[in-house]
């Protein structure tokens, strides 16, 4: 019986280190690609991503609404009717999840850092962009200045001064120069 329980006892510990708590995975069934999010291109424009069941698109900072395409997401990987060369869906790119709500897609060109955009209001998911210009890019504008405070890229101080006084801070122009 000693036996027993000095084998047990390690094989207990051992399944309680390696068990992981399922409410730490991050599954797409749970939360999942479906929605709206930021992030800046390697250009360092901002862009808005949507995915919807199985659509994509994209509204960029400086060129606007983005084509569409179909996608879908499985085993942490984006295929997608990108590609026309290919007949039906291809992978385009892996899916690393950092937390539910930030994930990094990485494409054999770069990786784009993704952030949930959070909160009703007007967002590709329930806005048409073209109908709504108005009403979308402020919107939109809105969510890029939150965006560059919460990334410290600039201070709330430093957007208003700008709005105010129509003149990019000094610090930003040494930021700009900078990088």
């Amino acid at each position: 019986m000693k036996t027993i329980k000095s084998f047990l006892l390690p094989l207990l510990i051992l399944l309680a280190a390696c068990h992981q708590d399922p409410g730490q995975k991050i599954l797409s069934a749970e939360r999942g690609l479906p929605g709206n999010w930021g992030f800046l291109d390697p250009n360092g424009n901002y862009n808005e991503a949507f995915f919807g069941d199985s659509t994509y698109v994209t509204y960029n900072r400086i060129y606007g609404l983005m084509p569409g395409f179909n996608y879908k997401y499985s085993n942490d990987s984006l295929w997608s009717t990108l590609n026309n060369s290919e007949k039906g869906m291809a992978p385009v790119a892996g899916v690393e999840w950092l937390n539910e709500n930030r994930l990094v897609i990485h494409t054999r060109f770069h990786s784009d850092t993704l952030e949930r955009i959070t909160g009703g209001g007007v967002h590709l998911g329930n806005t048409d962009p073209l109908a709504d210009s108005l009403l979308f890019r402020e919107a939109f504008n809105l969510r890029y200045e939150d965006f560059l405070v919460r990334r410290g890229i600039l201070t709330r101080e430093e957007i208003e001064s700008f709005k105010r006084d129509s003149i990019i801070p000094e610090d930003v122009q040494q930021k700009m120069q900078g990088s």
